[in-house]
C-alpha cells in the first residue's frame, strides 16, 4: 500500500476528481479536489506547481457552479504562486491571467476583465506567438469583453484578426475557428451588417453540427444564435423552430437554471413579444429575471438586462408605472456598474424616457431622452439605426412639450438620414410635416 500521501496516490485521486468533473458530477469532483488539495498543501506545500494546479481546477469548478466570490482569492493565489515558481511568462501563469479575466467577466466587471485578458494576450503573444491557439482564444475573449464595453470597432478588428489566423493555422472547421466565427457573426448582427452575419452564423452552425454533433453545447449555441438572427429579419416561424430546439437541448443537457438555458428562454420570450403574444412572454421574462437574480445577484449586468427586458414588455403592455419602476432600477444599476455612456445604460435611459413621457413627466423624459441620444451618437455615430430611433423618441417628447422650433431641425435631420426605403420613413416624415405645420402656425401668431 502506497498511502494517500504518495505522489502516485495523489495523481490517481486527482484523475478521479477530473473524471467526475468531466462527467458533470460536480459535487463529487469538488469533494475530491478539496481532499487532494489538503494533502498537497500539507505534503508538497502551498506553492508547489501540482498544488497550484489543483487549486486552479477547484476554482474553475466553483465558477462553473455559479460561485463567483470564492474563486477570486483562489485564482489570485495561483497566479502569485505561479509567478514565483514558474515565472511571469510561463504558459500556466498566462492561463491564470485568463482565468481571472473570465471570472471578472462572469461577475460583470468588464473593465477588469479586459485588463486581465490584455495582460494574458500580450504575454502569450510574446512567448507563444500570435498564431498559437491559446493566444487566439485569449484575443477572442478580449474581443467579447470589448463588445460588452461598447468598444465595437476594436472588438471587430480583433475578431477578424483572430478568425483569419485561426482559419489559416487550425482550419475552417476547427472548434476554435467556429467559435470565433460565431462570435464575429453576433457582433456584425449588432452593427447592422446582416448579410455577412447570416453567412457566418450558417457556416458556424453547419460546422459545429458536423464536427461536434447536434447536441453539443456549442452547436446549441449556434442554433440559438441562428434563431436570434432570423427573428431580427422578421422570420418568426423559422426563429421559433431554432429557439425551441435549442431550449429543449439546453434544458436536457445543461439544466433549467444554466445561464445558456436562460439566454435561450429569454430569446424565446422576445420572439413571443414581437409576435404580439405579450401575455405569454411576460411570465418568461419574469422567470428569467428571478433565476438570474438567484444565480448572479441583483447588480450583475446580465440580471440588470433582464430587469430592463421586463420593463420593456411592461412598456409595450402600457403598464407605465411598473415599467418605469423596472427601467429606473435597471438604469441605476447599469450606471453604477457599467457607466453612464455604456450602450446598455443608454438603451435603458431611452426606454425610461418613453415611460416618463407616457406618465406625463415631460421634462424628465426630455432630459433623459436627450442624454441617451447624445451618448449613442458619440458611441455609434449619428446614422446608426438605434441612434435614429433614440432621436425619434426625443422628438416625440418635444412635440408633447410643444417645443416646435427645437424639434423641427431634429425632425429634418431624422428624415434626411432615414431615407424613403426605410420602414420608419413615412412615420417620421409625417411627424416632421406636423412639426413644420405647428412651427408655421407659431410664427404667424
Amino acid at each position: 500500500m502506497l498511502g494517500e500521501e504518495h505522489p502516485v496516490s495523489l495523481k490517481t485521486l486527482g484523475s478521479l476528481g477530473h473524471s467526475h468533473h468531466q462527467s458533470g458530477n460536480r459535487e463529487m469532483a469538488e469533494e475530491v479536489y478539496r481532499k487532494v488539495l489538503r494533502i498537497q498543501e500539507s505534503v508538497q506545500g502551498p506553492d508547489h506547481p501540482e498544488t497550484l494546479s489543483t487549486l486552479d481546477k477547484l476554482a474553475s469548478l466553483l465558477v462553473e457552479n455559479g460561485d463567483y466570490e470564492q474563486p477570486e482569492e483562489m485564482y489570485l493565489k495561483v497566479l502569485s504562486g505561479r509567478r514565483k515558481q514558474l515565472g511571469p511568462l510561463h504558459p500556466d501563469t498566462m492561463s491564470s491571467l485568463n482565468n481571472l479575466g473570465f471570472l471578472a467577466y462572469r461577475r460583470g466587471n468588464y473593465s477588469e476583465a479586459a485588463n486581465w485578458f490584455e495582460k494574458s494576450h500580450e504575454g502569450k503573444r510574446s512567448t507563444l506567438g500570435a498564431e498559437h491557439p491559446t493566444t487566439l482564444t485569449t484575443l477572442r475573449n478580449l474581443s467579447i469583453t470589448q463588445r460588452k464595453m461598447g468598444q465595437l470597432d476594436l472588438a471587430e478588428d480583433n475578431l477578424r484578426e483572430a478568425l483569419e489566423v485561426s482559419g489559416k493555422v487550425l482550419g475552417s472547421e476547427h472548434p476554435s475557428t467556429l467559435s470565433t466565427m460565431n462570435t464575429l457573426a453576433g457582433l456584425l448582427r449588432q452593427r447592422g451588417n446582416y448579410s455577412e452575419a447570416e453567412s457566418l452564423y450558417q457556416d458556424s452552425l453547419q460546422g459545429r453540427r458536423k464536427v461536434l454533433g447536434a447536441e453539443h453545447a456549442d452547436t446549441l449555441t449556434s442554433m440559438s444564435n441562428m434563431g436570434l438572427f432570423l427573428k431580427s429579419q422578421g422570420k418568426f416561424d423559422e426563429a421559433f423552430d431554432y429557439y425551441s430546439e435549442a431550449l429543449e437541448g439546453r434544458r436536457r443537457i445543461l439544466g433549467d437554471d444554466h445561464r445558456a438555458t436562460l439566454t435561450t428562454l429569454n430569446n424565446l420570450a422576445f420572439l413571443l413579444k414581437d409576435q404580439g403574444n405579450r401575455s405569454e412572454s411576460l411570465p418568461l421574462f419574469q422567470e428569467v429575471l428571478e433565476k438570474r437574480t438567484q444565480t448572479l445577484g441583483t447588480d450583475h449586468p446580465t440580471t440588470l438586462i433582464s430587469l430592463y427586458n421586463l420593463g420593456v414588455i411592461l412598456l409595450d403592455m402600457e403598464n407605465w408605472i411598473e415599467a418605469e419602476q423596472s427601467l429606473r432600477r435597471a438604469l441605476e444599476g447599469q450606471t453604477q456598474r457599467l457607466g453612464a455612456d455604456h450602450l446598455d445604460t443608454l438603451t435603458t435611459m431611452n426606454d425610461l424616457s418613453s415611460a416618463l413621457r407616457n406618465l406625463g413627466q415631460l421634462e424628465d423624459s426630455h432630459k433623459l431622452g436627450f442624454q441617451a441620444y447624445e451618448g449613442l451618437k458619440t458611441l455609434n455615430g449619428d446614422q446608426h439605426p438605434l441612434t435614429l430611433a433614440m432621436l425619434s423618441n426625443l422628438i416625440k417628447t418635444l412635440v408633447l412639450q410643444e417645443k416646435w422650433e427645437i424639434a423641427l431641425p431634429l425632425a429634418e435631420n431624422l428624415v434626411n438620414k432615414t431615407g424613403p426605403e426605410d420602414q420608419f420613413f413615412h412615420e417620421r416624415n409625417a411627424l416632421k410635416l406636423r412639426i413644420e405645420s405647428e412651427t408655421a402656425k407659431n410664427s404667424e401668431d
